[in-house]
């Protein structure tokens, strides 16, 4: 089991919690938005350069954000949607000239959604929360190439703090979230979008409903579903996350964990293992490593700032910085995880 070593970053110049981290072409990483000290959307918008270990200010988005979406085009472009109670725009950031510009109105209000950027260059935002407790079933299609949104079928259950993941096949897999059934419920169902042709199908449901759950693809092309769970064996779920295998449609136990890590972060490293790190209460500053191929989990040092609601981003060169989130109120600590 590979060893970790910590290193501290500078501080961003602002707290944020619920923001976006983005890796940019050039191996600088993008920071968005989020929730600042004051417990408000900012607009904020900084850059870490990884080899100077400096953050800069860039231009801030047109719109205050939280719970948004950034999502890295071909073009180098960074999109943004989401994260307001009106806006109808996403936004575009363009690195080379550093600002943003409006991209296509039309879009309903949400947060808590998901994005996925598709091989061919699309991005697939899916559900979220809307205005005035509304939870949303649309599926919005962004092409860059033509700079118009389109719209897929929409989801079979609305939802949002649902996970979203690009299998090998080109299928996005859809798991857990928040439902709307009279009230909002926790779901444990799991649905299967084929971008191909837009449309959806029903796949093994989780044995525990989760919500802002990390789910990965791992390099066996198998999905690991990690974070928080209600329910399962008689109400009483185990400490573990969750596999899936597409070719069988069928979700299997992990080893135990030694924390769910509700709101926090989860990494796929070049080794293939799967860092995890922090969450809420006593797991902030925890620190775990998954081995797919030993079916392992091995508690690391821990995190010199507890935290979650943060961002973790794998760099170029392999290691992870974790920027940002909550301790009861919005951080700006920076570290760096390496493998």
């Amino acid at each position: 089991m590979t060893s970790l070593r910590i290193k501290r970053e500078p501080d961003l110049f602002h707290a944020r919690a619920s923001h976006s981290s983005t890796l940019m072409q050039d191996g600088r990483v993008l920071v968005t938005g989020g929730t600042g000290s004051e417990w408000g959307a900012i607009r904020s918008c900084e850059i870490f350069d990884p080899t100077l270990c400096k953050w800069q200010f860039t231009a801030p988005l047109i719109t205050a954000r939280v719970e948004h979406t950034a999502t890295l085009l071909p073009s180098g472009h960074i999109m943004v949607t989401g994260g307001t109670d009106d806006a109808c725009f996403a936004e575009l950031y363009d690195p080379v000239k550093q600002n943003w510009s409006n991209v296509s109105a039309g879009l309903p209000p949400r947060k808590d959604h998901t994005a996925l950027s598709l091989p061919d260059g699309r991005v697939v935002v899916i559900g979220g929360a809307g205005k005035d407790g509304t939870v949303l079933g649309l599926v919005d299609v962004y092409d860059p190439a033509s700079n118009r949104w389109s719209k897929f079928e929409n989801s079979p259950a609305p939802t949002y703090s649902h996970s979203s993941t690009l299998l090998p096949d080109g299928r996005i897999l859809v798991a857990g979230g928040f439902k709307l059934d009279g009230l909002s419920v926790f779901s444990n169902e799991v649905y299967l979008l084929d971008p191909a042709v837009g449309r959806w199908s029903i796949g093994a449901s989780l044995a525990c409903s989760r919500r802002r759950a990390n789910a990965l693809t791992l390099v066996s092309g198998k999905v690991i579903v990690v974070g928080e769970a209600f329910g399962s064996r008689a109400y009483n779920p185990p400490q573990a996350a969750e596999i899936y295998d597409p070719t069988a449609n069928v979700w299997s136990w992990s080893a135990e964990i030694t924390k769910l890590h509700m709101d926090g972060s989860a990494t796929v490293l070049p080794s293939g293992q799967v860092l995890v790190v922090g969450g809420w209460g006593d797991e902030s500053s925890l620190i775990e490593l998954y081995d797919e191929e030993l079916n392992t989990w091995a508690v690391q040092l821990p995190l010199c700032q507890g935290r979650a609601r943060h961002c973790a981003t794998l760099l170029h060169d392999g290691s992870v910085l974790v920027a940002g989130g909550s301790v009861g109120a919005s951080i700006g600590h920076v570290e760096r995880i390496y493998s």
